[in-house]
């Protein structure tokens, strides 16, 4: 059993640990208060272009899901895609009644996404399910670009040739996408004939 000394230690070694801790944490908060006097420009500018990146972000992956919409393609360019997500939709009253009715009593609360897993399998007639394009980007562009920049150096070279072995221009779009597929995305080399 520990006695009145022992506890008396624990006390002052706590009190000990709490006084270094707040004396470093009111250093650390004086040297991040002066590293931010510092670089508040550098700050400023992480801040603003963290939002350019998310503006842009969400300014493509708009563009690639109105093409989705549009034409079906769900990979328009190198370094996005579309992918089909589930989306749900449905009154919560009726999400509530139903689970009561059906003895889902966890779902009372509408956990919804526990409601949806469930819902997803059930499908109850109050639930629409569709499936949703959600764009996704790659992490690493600079790769991306370069394989478009291949390609596009590539098609410059033969475009002209394919323009006048076509005599529409929906025949000469064609013959563009073909040279795509025939252009080799790492060396940009055309890896069969592209007016074949």
């Amino acid at each position: 059993m520990r006695t009145q000394r022992d506890i008396e230690t624990l006390v002052a070694r706590l009190a000990e640990a709490r006084r270094a801790f707040t004396s470093t944490k009111e250093i650390l908060t004086a040297a991040r208060r002066e590293f931010d006097e510092q670089h508040a420009d550098l700050i400023a500018a992480e801040r603003d272009l963290g939002e350019l990146v998310r503006n842009r972000e969400l300014e493509l992956r708009d563009a690639v899901e109105e093409v989705y919409r549009l034409t079906g393609i769900r990979r328009p360019a190198d370094g996005v895609n579309v992918r089909l997500v589930k989306r749900l939709t449905y009154d919560t009253d009726a999400a509530v009644a139903w689970a009561a009715a059906n003895k889902h009593l966890t779902l009372l609360k509408l956990d919804r996404p526990a409601f949806e897993r469930v819902a997803q399998g059930l499908k109850p007639d109050f639930v629409a399910i569709e499936e949703v394009p959600q764009a996704t980007i790659m992490a690493d562009l600079d790769r991306a670009v370069a394989r478009t920049e291949a390609a596009t150096a590539a098609e410059a070279v033969f475009a002209e040739d394919i323009r006048q072995h076509y005599h529409t221009e929906n025949e000469w779009r064609q013959g563009v996408r073909r040279m795509r597929e025939t252009v080799d995305p790492e060396t940009g080399e055309i890896t069969e004939d592209a007016n074949g």
